[in-house]
Parts: C-alpha cells; sequence; structure tokens
C-alpha cells in the first residue's frame, strides 16, 4: 500500500499541475507534463497554508481542498484534452521519462517493498520535527498559544512544536503536505513520510529533466538528467536523510526556474499574465517549503539577466513576467513575506556551521574528500579501502573540472539550470573561504539536479564521435560508483548503520507496534497517562506523535521541555521571534507563561550527589515526571527494547526480545532509563558539548553478526524504575574497537549509588561483569545510579595519502569514548545468585554472549594481552581448570612469557611458555560451583600491523574438566615433536617446533620410579663444514648442575642419575655456544633434540 500511496500522490499531483499549466495556456509537451507534478502539490500546499493561518486545522480543509482542486482539475483536463494524434505523439515522447521515474523510485525507495508504511529510514531529528508538526497542523493548526500548564502536563505532545510553528515563523510547507496526506488516507504523519518524500523526490526527478529539456531544446538531454539524478548518491542521501523540505524545495526551484525563464517575446499580455500566475503559485510553494534556495533563483535569474543586458537582449516582457509572478506570490502569502525573510535571514546568519564545533560534525566537504562527495562518488562514512578512495578523490577532482568547465557557455546559451550552478559555484567558494562546513554540506545536495544537467547538456552537444565516447565513458564510470554508494545509503537506512537513529525500528515495526499496544489499551480504557523511558529523542517523538487524547509524560530525556524552554527563551529576542512583531500584546502573557514554566522545572529538578563528597556529581538537565502521584497501574510506560536500547539487554534481549517495552509502570522492577544530566549528556541535545556525551547512538557490533552496541562517555547517570532494596549493575563492554591498539584496555567501570563500587575489570578487549551491591540512590521521585567508565579520547584519524594534504586536523569521529557498551542491566539480588556460568568457553565470540557468564580481558577473536579472569561452572568436585591456547611466533626473536594461573584469587600453578601451541593444567576447587579463573602473563607481543595490539596468546578454550592423571603430570620423557611439547606439564621452553633448541632450553619431567637416569640425546649440526666446531653441555637438575659434557659435531648422549624417589623434575640444558642454520632458516641453536627426559639407568660396566 505505501507504494501505492507513493504513485497515487505523484499522479494526482501530475493532474492538478497539468490543469493549472494549461489554465495558463501551456501547450502540451514533454515538458509540461514533468513539471505538472511539481505544480501540483504546490497548487495543493498554498490554499492549504492559507487556510492555516485563518486557524482552519488541516483537518477540516483537507477534503474540500484536495477535492475542489482533483474535481476542477479533471474538468480542466478534459475541456482541453489532446486530439489522439497529439496524444500518441506526447505518449511516445514522454514514455522513456516514464521508465526513469520508475526506476528512480525503485532505486531510491526500495525498502517500501519489504516494510511498507514502516520504514522509517535514518530516522533523524527533523524527521521526528516534521511530523509532530503536521500532527499538530492537521489537528488544531497551532490556532491557540500553548499554556505552561498545558506544557508542564503534557496534554498534547504537538504543542511544544507552537514555538517554531508559529513564534519562530519557520517554513511549514513539508509539515503542511504530510498533514493533507495524513487526513487524505488516515494514517499518521510517520506513516506517510517516506512515500511522501519518495512522490517528491520523482517530482524533483521530473522537474529536472524539464528543466534539462526547456533550456537544451533537446529531450537527449532531459533523458540523461533524469537517468542521472536518479542514481545520484548525493541526492538519494538526502531522501534517506529524511530531508523533506530540501527534496520538495529543489523540485520547485527547478520548476520555478523554468517557469521564469522561458521566452515570453511573443506572448500577448493575457496570456503573460496567466503564465505569471503559474509561476507565481510555484514561487509561493517555494516560499513556504524551502526559502533557503531562493538565493541560487535569484542569482540565476540574475546571471540570465546581466548576460541579457550586456548583449543588450533584454526583454521588457520578461521583467514584467518575472515582476507579475512576484506579485502573485505575495497575493497570495502575504502574511508570511516577513516570516519567510526573517527565517531565511536566521538560517543563513546562524546555521552556517563556521564554528569548530560544527566543522565536527561536518568535516568532510573542508577536506580533499568533497569533490568526490558531491559527485557521489563516496559515502560520507563507508567501509572503502584506502586506495579506492585515493582513487575516487582523484576522479572527482577530474569529473567536476570537466561539468564545471562548460557551465560558462551554457550561461551564455541561457540555459537556466547553468545560471543555478553558477550561483551555487560562487555561493560555495564564499562558504569555503568562511569555513562554513555545514553550508557546504548543504549546498552540495542543493547543486545535484544542476550538475547533472550540465553534464547531460555538454554530453548530448559532442559532435564529434570521439568527444562523444569519452562523455559517455566519463558518465558512466560516474553513473557506476553513484549507484554503489546510493545502494550503500539506502541498504544502510534499513538499521545497518549508527546514522539511522532508531535502529531497529523498520526491521522490527516498532511504531506499527506501539500503534496496536496503545489503541487496545486506550479502547479498554486502562491508560491515564503515557510516561516515555528512552534515551533516543526520536522514538521518543514519533511515540508521542502516536499518542492522542492521553497526557505524555517523559523520564530522563524530554526533548519536549528542550523545546519548550528554548522557545521560552526568544521571547525577549525580536531576531528570533517575528511573530511577536506583529503580537505585542501576546509579549508580557508569553513571558509570565515562561517564568512559570522555568520556575516549576528548576523546582523539581534533581540532582545526584557523590556519596564520598556529599557534593552534586550530576544534576538533571529535566525535571523528571513524578511517577509516585498516578495509579502505577494506569500509567503506560514505553521504551526501547534491546534492539532499540543497549540498557536493560538482559531481561530484554537485543534478538530474541521485544522491539518495543510497554507495560504498566507496576510491571518494570529494576529497569534502568538513562537521564541526560551535567556531565552526562545524551548525544543529540548535548552534542554542543562532546566532552560530556555519555552515550551514542547504536552502531553495528563488528563482531557479533546481527547485534549492535553503543559508545559510551566517562559517566552515564541511570533512573531505576521500582528497584530493588539492594541492586546489581551488569555492565558488557568493550575496548576493542578503538582505532589507537594502545587505548584497548577494558574500560575501568565503576557504580556509584550509596557507595562507590568497582566492577573489577582487567586486561584488554572486553568484559562481561557484575558489580557489588550497591542501593541506589533517592532524589524526587527517582531513584538513582551512576557508572563512570574511566577515562575517555578520540579515535585517530584514519586517512589515505591524499586526504592528508589539508584538513587532517579535522576529527573524522569527533566522539570522546572511554569504550562501547552492548549491555547495563540492573538486577536484583536473587536475580545474581541465579547465574549458572557455563563449564567453559571456547567460540569466539558467540560463548561471550551466555548471559551467565562473566569476564574480563579478552577480545572477542580470543586474543588476551597480559590478564583474563571469566567465571565458570565447575560441575564436580576436584575438576581441573585447564586453558588452551596458542602463543604466537613473531619476528625472529625469542619470547618467553611466565604463566599463574589463579582459581579463585588463588595462584594454583605457574608456567614458562615459549611460541606455539599451549595447555595450562591446574587445580580446581573441592567442591562444585561457580569459580573465577585467572591467568596472568609476564610478558607480552605487538601483533604485526595492521593489528598492532600488545598480546600474549590467542585462546582456544577455557574452563573445566574432569582430571586427568596422564595429563595432570609431566612426560616421562619428550621424544616427539611438536607433539609432545603441547603436553599441559611440560613446560618446554627454548625449544621449536622441530625439535632445534635455543642456546638454553627447559622441561617440566616426570620420575615415574626411583633408580633412573636423566637422559639427553640430541644431535650437534656441521654448519658451513666446521667440523672443528665445540659446545659445552650444561644440565641442571632442579636447580642443582648434575652434569657437563664438551660436544663436538654429531650424535651425542648426556646422562646423570636422578634423585630417589617419583616425583616431578624442572630440567634445564645450556650450550655454551650456538650455530647459525643456513639460510632461509637463520636461527641461532644449540643441538637437534632426539630424547629429553629419563629412562631407566644402566648397569655399571
Amino acid at each position: 500500500m505505501a507504494v501505492l500511496l507513493t504513485w497515487a500522490l505523484f499522479v494526482g499531483w501530475a493532474l492538478v499541475g497539468t490543469a493549472v499549466l494549461k489554465l495558463a495556456r501551456f501547450r502540451w509537451t514533454t515538458v509540461t507534463l514533468l513539471l505538472a507534478p511539481t505544480v501540483g502539490f504546490a497548487a495543493l500546499l498554498v490554499p492549504t497554508y492559507i487556510l492555516i493561518r485563518f486557524g482552519v486545522p488541516v483537518r477540516l480543509s483537507a477534503a474540500p481542498v484536495g477535492g475542489a482542486l482533483l474535481a476542477g482539475a479533471l474538468g480542466v483536463l478534459w475541456r482541453t484534452r489532446p486530439t489522439a494524434a497529439r496524444a500518441g505523439n506526447l505518449w511516445r515522447r514522454s514514455r522513456a521519462f516514464g521508465l526513469i521515474l520508475i526506476a528512480s523510485f525503485v532505486l531510491n525507495t526500495w525498502p517500501l517493498f519489504k516494510y511498507g508504511f514502516d520504514w522509517v529510514a535514518n530516522g533523524n531529528d527533523d524527521m521526528a520535527n516534521y511530523c509532530l508538526l503536521a500532527t499538530g497542523y492537521r489537528d488544531h493548526a497551532f490556532a491557540t498559544v500553548p499554556t505552561a500548564d498545558d506544557l508542564l502536563d503534557g496534554r498534547d505532545s504537538t504543542q511544544p512544536m507552537w514555538f517554531m510553528a508559529v513564534l519562530l515563523q519557520a517554513r511549514s510547507g513539508a509539515d503542511v503536505l504530510l498533514a493533507l496526506t495524513s487526513v487524505w488516507t488516515g494514517l499518521a504523519a510517520q506513516q506517510v513520510f517516506m512515500p511522501v518524500i519518495a512522490a517528491l523526490n520523482a517530482a524533483l526527478v521530473a522537474a529536472a529533466s524539464g528543466l534539462a529539456v526547456a533550456g537544451t531544446r533537446r529531450r537527449g538531454a532531459g533523458l540523461l538528467t533524469g537517468a542521472l539524478l536518479t542514481v545520484s548518491a548525493a541526492n538519494t542521501y538526502g531522501v534517506i536523510q529524511q530531508l523533506i523540505a530540501q527534496v520538495g524545495g529543489l523540485a520547485l526551484l527547478c520548476a520555478s526556474l523554468a517557469l521564469v525563464s522561458g521566452n515570453f517575446r511573443r506572448l500577448r499580455t493575457g496570456l503573460l499574465v496567466r503564465r505569471a500566475g503559474a509561476c507565481g503559485l510555484v514561487f509561493a510553494g517555494l516560499l513556504v517549503f524551502y526559502p533557503e534556495v531562493i538565493p541560487i533563483l535569484v542569482g540565476g535569474c540574475v546571471l540570465l539577466g546581466v548576460q541579457d543586458l550586456v548583449r543588450r537582449r533584454l526583454a521588457p516582457r520578461h521583467l514584467g513576467h518575472a515582476a507579475a509572478a512576484i506579485g502573485v506570490m505575495a497575493a497570495l502569502l502575504p502574511v508570511y513575506l516577513y516570516g519567510a525573510a526573517h527565517f531565511l535571514a536566521t538560517q543563513s546568519g546562524g546555521n552556517g556551521g563556521s564554528s569548530e564545533a560544527v566543522a565536527e560534525v561536518f568535516p568532510y566537504y573542508l577536506t580533499p574528500r568533497a569533490p568526490a562527495l558531491v559527485c557521489g562518488l563516496l559515502p560520507l562514512a563507508g567501509p572503502e579501502s584506502a586506495a579506492l578512495q585515493d582513487a575516487c578523490i582523484l576522479f572527482g577532482f577530474v569529473f567536476l573540472g570537466a561539468v564545471l568547465a562548460p557551465t560558462v557557455s551554457n550561461i551564455r546559451g541561457r540555459r537556466a539550470f547553468a545560471a543555478a550552478l553558477g550561483t551555487i559555484a560562487v555561493m560555495t567558494a564564499v562558504l569555503y573561504a568562511q569555513r562554513t562546513s555545514f553550508g557546504l554540506f548543504k549546498i552540495a545536495m542543493f547543486a545535484q539536479p544542476f550538475l547533472w544537467a550540465v553534464a547531460a547538456a555538454w554530453a548530448v552537444t559532442r559532435r564529434s564521435r570521439g568527444a562523444a565516447a569519452g562523455a559517455a565513458a566519463l558518465l558512466l564510470v560516474a553513473a557506476g560508483l553513484n549507484a554503489r554508494v546510493q545502494f550503500w545509503y539506502v541498504d544502510q537506512s534499513q538499521g545497518r548503520e549508527h546514522r539511522v537513529e532508531v535502529t531497529a525500528a523498520t526491521s522490527r515495526r516498532v511504531l506499527s507496534d506501539f500503534r496496536a499496544q496503545y489503541a487496545a489499551r486506550a479502547a479498554a480504557g486502562d491508560v491515564d497517562r503515557v510516561v516515555l523511558a528512552t534515551e533516543n529523542n526520536v522514538l521518543m517523538k514519533l511515540l508521542a506523535s502516536e499518542v492522542r487524547g492521553t497526557p505524555v509524560s517523559a523520564i530522563g530525556v524530554s526533548p519536549f521541555t528542550e523545546l519548550a524552554e528554548t522557545g521560552y527563551s526568544f521571547i525577549n529576542d525580536n531576531n528570533h521571534s517575528p511573530w511577536l512583531r506583529f503580537h505585542e500584546e501576546w509579549r508580557e502573557p508569553l513571558r509570565s507563561m515562561g517564568a512559570s514554566f522555568l520556575a516549576a522545572q528548576k523546582r523539581t529538578r534533581t540532582s545526584f550527589v557523590d556519596p564520598s563528597t556529599h557534593r552534586p556529581a550530576h544534576t538533571l538537565i529535566y525535571a523528571p515526571y513524578d511517577r509516585t502521584t498516578g495509579a502505577p497501574g494506569r500509567t503506560l510506560v514505553v521504551a526501547g527494547g534491546g534492539g532499540l536500547s543497549l540498557l536493560n539487554r538482559y531481561r530484554f534481549p537485543e534478538l530474541t526480545g521485544p522491539g518495543l517495552v510497554c507495560a504498566p509502570l507496576s510491571e518494570f522492577q529494576n529497569f534502568a532509563v538513562f537521564c541526560d544530566a551535567s556531565g552526562a549528556r545524551q548525544h543529540f541535545v548535548g552534542m554542543g558539548a562532546p566532552e560530556e556525551i555519555a552515550l551514542y547512538q547504536l552502531e553495528q557490533d563488528p563482531v557479533l553478526r546481527d547485534r549492535t552496541v553503543g559508545g559510551v562517555g566517562r559517566a552515564m547517570l541511570l533512573d531505576v524504575l521500582n528497584p530493588a532494596p539492594r541492586v546489581r549493575v551488569l555492565v558488557n563492554c568493550t575496548g576493542s574497537f578503538r582505532r589507537d591498539a594502545a587505548q584497548r584496555r577494558v574500560p575501568p567501570v565503576h557504580v556509584t549509588g550509596d557507595q562507590r563500587v568497582a566492577l573489577g575489570a582487567i586486561g584488554s578487549g572486553s568484559a562481561r561483569l557484575v558489580s557489588p551491591p550497591v542501593a541506589t540512590q533517592p532524589d524526587g521521585p527517582g531513584r538513582y545510579l551512576a557508572l563512570d567508565f574511566g577515562p575517555t579520547g578520540r579515535n585517530s584519524n584514519q586517512l589515505t595519502a591524499i586526504e592528508r594534504l589539508w584538513g587532517a586536523h579535522l576529527p573524522r569521529d569527533r566522539r570522546r569514548l572511554a569504550g562501547h557498551a552492548r549491555d547495563i542491566s540492573v538486577l536484583s539480588e536473587e536475580e545474581y545468585a541465579a547465574f549458572r556460568p557455563p563449564e567453559r568457553v571456547e567460540r569466539f565470540p558467540d560463548d561471550l554472549t551466555h548471559p551467565h557468564l562473566e569476564y574480563s580481558g579478552l577480545y572477542e577473536e580470543g586474543w588476551v594481552g597480559t590478564e583474563f579472569k571469566v567465571r565458570l561452572t565447575q560441575p564436580a568436585p576436584d575438576q581441573e581448570a585447564v586453558i588452551r591456547g596458542m602463543i604466537p611466533q613473531i619476528g625472529a626473536a625469542e619470547f618467553r612469557t611466565e604463566a599463574t594461573v589463579l582459581v579463585d584469587g588463588r595462584p594454583v600453578e605457574t608456567r614458562a611458555l615459549s611460541p606455539g601451541e599451549f595447555e595450562i593444567r591446574a587445580p580446581g576447587g573441592a567442591g562444585a560451583g561457580p569459580r573465577w579463573i585467572e591467568l596472568r602473563f609476564s610478558h607480552a607481543q605487538v601483533l604485526p600491523e595492521p593489528d598492532g595490539r600488545s598480546a600474549v596468546a590467542l585462546l582456544r578454550s577455557v574452563g573445566f574438566e574432569p582430571k586427568n592423571d596422564a595429563l595432570s603430570r609431566p612426560p616421562e620423557a619428550l621424544t616427539s615433536f611438536p607433539g609432545d611439547l603441547r603436553h599441559p606439564r611440560a613446560g618446554v621452553v627454548g625449544v621449536h617446533g622441530d625439535g632445534w633448541c635455543s642456546r638454553a632450553f627447559a622441561a617440566q619431567v616426570w620420575q615415574p620410579e626411583p633408580g633412573r637416569d636423566l637422559v639427553v640425546r640430541g644431535q650437534i649440526p656441521v654448519v658451513d663444514g666446521n667440523t672443528g666446531f665445540r659446545t659445552e653441555l650444561v644440565v641442571v637438575l632442579d636447580g642443582t648442575e648434575v652434569a657437563k659434557r664438551s660436544l663436538p659435531p654429531g650424535d651425542f648422549e648426556v646422562r646423570a642419575p636422578s634423585p630417589k624417589g617419583s616425583q616431578a623434575h624442572r630440567l634445564e640444558c645450556r650450550f655454551l655456544n650456538t650455530q647459525v642454520l643456513p639460510a632461509p632458516d637463520g636461527r641461532a641453536v644449540g643441538a637437534l633434540l632426539r630424547f629429553v627426559g629419563t629412562e631407566p639407568a644402566r648397569p655399571a660396566p
């Protein structure tokens, strides 16, 4: 149905737009049909907006406006219908454009086929605001000023948007169009959002194609423009990022340029006035929909006018048409002219983004990557190889130069799209000189229809076959690279990338789920209030816009309070409140309401106190909802499940739990809610202070398939719903994903409630730990816990050679991270007592996801640094703790490390290890049950680049096994290499897998009975013909020298009597001299060993 709605909107707009253009006496041409959808939605938008300004909500005007315009359009089209021959010719010339529009729809919005109305794409904050505004315009048109009590009580979640819609006079065309569609379909604004923007994008492709045809009078230029814009990755990003006003505004800009730049020299005055009326209608639509691009329209017209003036071809009728069109626009929207001018000035003056903080958010257009991004050859941030990035950056410079070069000649040919691109080029130069990063980010998307139109016009006008082939090849490469990036953008919009604010909302159909649950509970009369308990501001706004007739409150994060506080702060500033210039009588009442609202917020705002200093450590940004006042059984709490939040995943797992937790407050126990607080900010509302951000968006886990992680900062504050008297905090976190290998230590997490406790993190990599018991800290209605993740740092830039030329100082990742978290859950003592850890861990990383496992210091793929620990279940008494792994041979240097095994904190085994496979067996406890196994190494190695981590071993398994007598004591002898070296009690150091030994080696051997000899057999090699080589072998047993022999090249045997009794011995052998084996081996060796151990003593001769 979502697909059908998209095309129903597009066809409906086309019918209305064609009728408007026919009333203006435009002929039946391809250009008329291509411009019609854009003219059509402008025709629907403008009268609806006028009625809104008179206080008529869209729910009352949608049916009359839509019905009247559609009926009138059908009547006009019937009366002006073409002849059959003309219609057939028009069909033949236009059907190829229809195929391009279908392709554009499929390539840009194919998830609509899979998810329908549940596709929320990137779900950014702008989209949530559009939906709230659309809901407000639909229901009440913001006709009344909300009181402070209304805002404090949350009686209507759309009311805080009054400040944006009315006080700030923000553009509202996209909101009104969404509201119209919502009324026509009976669906929520967020359900129709993606179908509407898909239809607007189709209108943009059509309008850009029409502009190209009108400017070049070549059908091929229009087709190529449409095809290139269809695969334009930068344009697709605007759709997926849900910049609905931008998409519709660019369509209106293209239509405006096409209508205002026509040939009016031979038109009669009456016909000129009709054409000006149609053009003025589109101007009015542009004014209310997206005034930010009006400077491009004005600049393009000025460029064309100056050129005509210089060439003495400026026709008065052109000026008259433009003046009449502006007059029509002013007549249609007289009350919004000042508001639009103010909004445009505010956007250009305050949102240019020249500050360093904004440059950190949008750094890429200040770097060599910019041309490749403008041309859509690379994504803003994606998994690209360094070679491909450099190649695309170079190609971007070449391609952009090839397209911009013919812009001047196209302007001389009075092509409006080239004039628009020329204006954009000048604006880009100014913005770059001012270092306005956000402005460059936006204008790159503004340029798309005009960039591709110039490229298409240049390509189709090549006269020689060679030039045409070269142009085709250049465009083909650019289109292919764009299509690749485009697919990545659309595919990630399903929830596979951290730019998707509501990660699992699409795949889990979260909004439909909530809609059904809320409707059922509301119909049963079970809900007095809805309380939103999520750290995701976008999800909170989308959920709130679904709730009608029930008060809405928030815990932890409240974007509605943020909107109201910001709105009230503008009352005394005429630069931000154009509405008050004409409604001065409201200034004092609003100031009084603002004072009341802010006083209520300040009075109920709470703080978290450091128990050691008794001083406030964190102050909540928003006053918490007092959940002690309502009936818990009738207060519906809505929070993100494991797919939407990394909190509470122990109870609501990411893969198997609900997408949304929706239940009465009385049913929540030990449920953690993120709080936006000083020093522990939410990532979006606190973006101005990156050093204070506590929790970032969810992103795909690089190791665990289909799971997500979230970056964490230094501090985090949690409000716990219905906590037990004493609770524990489970923290599953990792430092593995820090780019700097030296910063991959496990975050040293501490939890603070009534006291501060450490979780006991050790080692590097990941950890899953449970804190000692603490009590929550009460303050007002809240019950708080604070988490400290330790020091933070930024990921270093990973730049290609070309990217280092300039802009290298700008951080590509502005986050200040202590690490990443997979789960933060609050547990009761009973829940922790019910933990049943596994007996062993051997499949990495899957076994690390066991819900009852605790560990620290393990990289997800099994690498370990100098220490790690894991809590496992010993199933029976007197079993052994068994650790298997591999120490890599890195470089030519010999590596040795000493491994110490601790069980429940008590050292039980120490072993010397060298590179190769190893197995360590240590005695477990006397009884069964959970035990901590800890392993500490004395030395580590640095893994080869590009890894660079400090590591000791790759763990194969760790766990408890039944005691094995054969493996629980050293071997009697080492005779098979490398097999015997893997014996868990051999403790071999200094022996290679092929039997060659170093200058010194050692091993553990078992003497099974008295009267045996200690024996070492081997061979001293002849290297490079040096038969005169001599060495000395010293044999040390348990620290005492027992034998010494001078050895020439050849086979040797050294024997020494062993002590009495059955026992293990530590045998060490030291060679005085070594030899270097011939290349390519190169090892310095003492001998090739055949036998090391004990055997029955030989009788005396």
